[in-house]
């Protein structure tokens, strides 16, 4: 009963007259298709740039501690302090969570050094950025992936394993958030609301239909994806 009155359900549960279900929706998928399949209960977890822990639900029943960090106070936030220059001890988390944060690092290598060191040896962290997405500075905004620059970025980082990258949807959703984005942006006043709705609405359909076309999925070429989500292992130490 309490998950409904958590705050950002939004993220969890959007609606699909919201310009953001095709985002929300695969995101929250994956996150959880990641807990079932890696997570073992009871584990310590840490939500990098937690902001209100829109994702603690889903991780509330596997979880012994939840602990949440990001650049400014909260309600939630125990440590405050940058990705890059976490306050917390090395090999602390059996999970690190990192969601919607490393493009805006800015030292996307330096924060997953930070991830490698704070997770133990067999832990795992779940992180997610953006592919493609307009500018949206907290407070800088620095950077967007593609599969192979993440793989790259996780190769690069000692300790580190990659286990999987997942692409939140296709091209066909990618067209239709950035669409949809923009028609947000333009219907915000009350009264265009029902216009808003229905052409949201229709754009979700749309790019929910044009993604099971395979050509313009992950990871052919020619592809827009919108957002990853990247599982990495942390490795024993050698020795």
């Amino acid at each position: 009963a309490w998950e409904a009155s958590w705050p950002q359900r939004r993220e969890r549960r959007p609606r699909f007259v919201d310009p953001y279900y095709l985002h929300y929706s695969a995101l929250v998928a994956s996150l959880a298709a990641a807990r079932d399949r890696y997570v073992t209960a009871p584990a310590q977890i840490l939500d990098i740039g937690c902001g209100d822990m829109p994702y603690y639900p889903l991780f509330a029943e596997v979880a012994k501690e939840y602990v949440g960090t990001d650049i400014e106070p909260g309600p939630n936030v125990t440590h405050v302090c940058p990705v890059e220059a976490l306050d917390i001890g090395d090999a602390s988390f059996d999970v690190v969570l990192c969601t919607q944060v490393l493009e805006h690092s800015r030292d996307p290598a330096q924060a997953l050094r930070e991830i490698s060191r704070v997770l133990r040896p067999g832990g795992y962290a779940f992180a997610t950025t953006h592919g493609v997405w307009p500018f949206h500075p907290y407070p800088v905004d620095l950077w967007r992936w593609t599969q192979q620059g993440l793989e790259s970025l996780v190769a690069g980082t000692p300790g580190l394993a990659l286990e999987e990258v997942v692409a939140h949807r296709g091209t066909a959703s990618t067209v239709a958030l950035m669409v949809g984005y923009y028609v947000d942006v333009v219907t915000r006043r009350a009264i265009l609301a029902p216009v808003r709705w229905a052409a949201i609405s229709a754009l979700n359909v749309a790019g929910l239909a044009g993604d099971r076309v395979r050509r313009l999925g992950y990871p052919n070429n020619d592809t827009l994806i919108h957002n990853f989500l990247v599982v990495c292992r942390r490795e024993a130490a050698p020795g």
